[in-house]
């Protein structure tokens, strides 16, 4: 049995490395010939490699695992028609991300009055891994909560009694704050390319803030910059359409841009992994050594926030422990730059992203 994992979850190959012979390779580096050269059946990716058929025809995969939440990497026609199974790591990134969300939010509200946020309303758009844990954060911060999830609506789901279900237009008009967490889907009843557009951001409240964690294409960037032009509003921004050919003038107008990195905190990573290498233990009843992961989360002195009412606490240990300013920081200074070296630098930069630890958790 070969595998071959991208150099960038971490822990693979310890994981692996007694039970079966692992290959591991920078994301650039995973081809349709290094497949075959290596006889590989199973396979660990990220966002950042495109399982299709040009990678996979004529291979021996029989198995990709991408230790991602997302799935729109993967070509789910080609895999389903050559009978490859395939697997993702559905909200190991969702607290890192709710990190992010939250410090955004933070830090808007210390632009006006920080005690005011018990006075605002927030609207989430997609309730699933991300969604839910944003909602708690945002009760706790004693936000008004509205969400949207037509998925769930129609499968009767039953939302937690301190939300507020509404249609999509009605978050627009009636929340401070937007954020969207839903994946990106081209086509069916719950399409979501473009499903944020003019229309909606057009009814956005001035001084508002609209953050932006799920997938580029979510949102009409030109409607976004559109809209910008026209009213006072506030930008989080971590994903693009043309990644790692970000809008750098969106990204200059933003209260915090960064090159999509609010799931990869380390935390994130190591369940992440964590979660492929469960699917690949059920698909091949090989038990990997989980015990240096498990060690890594145990490490991390992570905060246990009962309540939010010290929303200053909160925010510093999100400033000090997750380092957003410092990204924006390094980020911001690529903007004058040519296309090619903001490109290079938005993937150099994820692939050497440092080490940095979730910082929060409920109870």
């Amino acid at each position: 049995m070969n595998v071959l994992t991208d150099k960038n979850i971490p822990l693979i190959f310890e994981a692996l490395n007694s039970k079966s012979s692992v290959v591991v390779l920078p994301a650039t580096e995973i081809s349709q010939e290094q497949l075959k050269n290596n006889s590989i059946n199973h396979l660990f990716i990220r966002s950042t490699v495109k399982a299709n058929e040009k990678l996979l025809e004529g291979t021996n995969v029989v198995f990709i695992a991408t230790a991602t939440s997302g799935i729109d990497h993967l070509d789910l026609e080609y895999l389903k028609q050559k009978g490859i199974a395939y697997f993702s790591a559905t909200g190991s990134n969702a607290n890192s991300v709710a990190e992010y969300v939250i410090y955004s939010i933070l830090k808007w509200s210390l632009l006006d009055d920080i005690g005011r946020l018990k006075s605002k309303t927030i609207g989430i758009i997609g309730f699933g891994n991300i969604g839910k844990i944003v909602a708690q954060y945002c009760n706790l911060l004693g936000l008004k909560v509205l969400v949207n999830d037509p998925p769930l609506l129609d499968m009767d789901f039953q939302f937690p009694d301190y939300v507020t279900y509404c249609e999509l237009n009605e978050i627009f008009k009636n929340s401070d704050i937007i954020t969207n967490h839903v994946p990106l889907t081209f086509s069916g009843v719950y399409k979501t390319k473009y499903l944020i557009n003019y229309q909606q951001l057009n009814l956005m409240q001035s001084n508002s803030l609209f953050i932006h964690t799920s997938r580029g294409g979510v949102v009409d960037e030109e409607a976004l910059s559109k809209v910008l032009t026209k009213k006072q509003l506030f930008l989080a921004i971590d994903v693009w359409e043309n990644e790692p050919n970000f809008n750098a003038n969106l990204a200059s107008v933003a209260l915090i841009a960064t090159p999509h990195l609010a799931g990869y905190a380390y935390d994130a990573k190591i369940k992440g992994s964590i979660q492929v290498l469960k699917h690949f233990e059920n698909f091949t009843h090989i038990t990997p050594d989980y015990k240096l992961l498990l060690n890594e989360l145990q490490i991390n002195n992570i905060e246990i926030i009962k309540n939010f009412d010290d929303v200053l606490k909160v925010f510093q240990i999100l400033k000090t422990k997750r380092c957003f300013e410092n990204d924006y920081e390094m980020f911001k200074a690529t903007f004058s730059q040519s296309v090619d070296k903001r490109k290079q630098f938005f993937i150099d930069f994820r692939k050497n992203y440092p080490i940095r630890r979730e910082s929060i958790f409920f109870e």
